[in-house]
């Protein structure tokens, strides 16, 4: 940190304000001046793909707050751009804004919590509040419009999506399928038990011992149509809808 005068409050910058960043910010905002660089209008979290995809609007009312709905907030200044580049020397950071201006923002200490690209509803991407409603809508339709849906993943966020799509959607085929012989390795085999049942009981079709194969050229970023091909061994499958979790 840079030297400051007695009494003098740090200067901090939050790159970054989704789930992490935000939780950050807020919590600095006792003891520092902070600003907080957000490439989203608000705060657009990453949890609970399942419902993000089947209830849009229920995920949006839970998921996606403005900034000055967190009263935490108030004393962060927000600005809504992508962070370009950092000038460690210097003690800046450089931010794009949604009209292609650079500014520079000086720090006395940086927290980078910009998070990770993970599949289409992850993307560092700077938006407006009108692109993030038409992405989270045009998700939805595209799903709902599909007869078949193949959801691959082990993780919470696959199951999660397997479970909600066939709850709003009991008609649709969903299909789960996963590399080991359990999802949710992580967790107590007694949950799987429980929520593989819960699964069943929806009508989820489970697929263990599958272990899906990208395609060259495809970083699982898109909901696809074409065939899935497995690396274990299993013929391909197909979908109408393939969500890659």
């Amino acid at each position: 940190m840079q030297d400051s005068a007695i009494g003098d409050r740090p200067r901090v910058v939050v790159a970054g304000l989704g789930d992490s960043g935000v939780l950050t910010a807020l919590r600095l905002a006792r003891h520092a001046d902070v600003v907080g660089i957000s490439a989203k209008p608000g705060l657009v979290s990453g949890q609970e793909l399942g419902i993000r995809l089947s209830r849009p609007q229920d995920w949006a009312r839970d998921y996606w707050l403005p900034f000055d709905r967190l009263r935490a907030l108030d004393g962060v200044r927000t600005v809504h751009g992508s962070l370009t580049g950092v000038d460690l020397d210097a003690r800046k950071v450089l931010v794009s804004t949604d009209d292609e201006v650079t500014t520079s923002e000086p720090y006395d200490v940086l927290v980078i919590a910009t998070g990770v690209s993970n599949g289409f509803w992850r993307r560092p991407a700077l938006q407006t509040a009108d692109e993030v409603r038409a992405d989270l809508l045009d998700r939805h339709r595209r799903l709902a419009a599909a007869q078949s849906i193949a959801v691959l993943g082990g993780g919470a966020a696959a199951v999660s999506s397997a479970a909600n799509l066939a709850r709003v959607w009991p008609d649709k085929q969903i299909s789960l399928y996963f590399p080991a012989d359990r999802a949710l390795t992580g967790h107590h085999p007694r949950v799987w038990q429980r929520i593989s049942r819960t699964l069943a009981d929806a009508g989820v079709r489970l697929h263990p011992g599958h272990r899906a194969v990208l395609p060259d050229g495809f970083g699982g970023d898109d909901i696809t149509d074409g065939p899935v091909h497995f690396s274990t061994g299993q013929p391909a499958a197909t979908a109408d809808a393939v969500l890659w979790a």
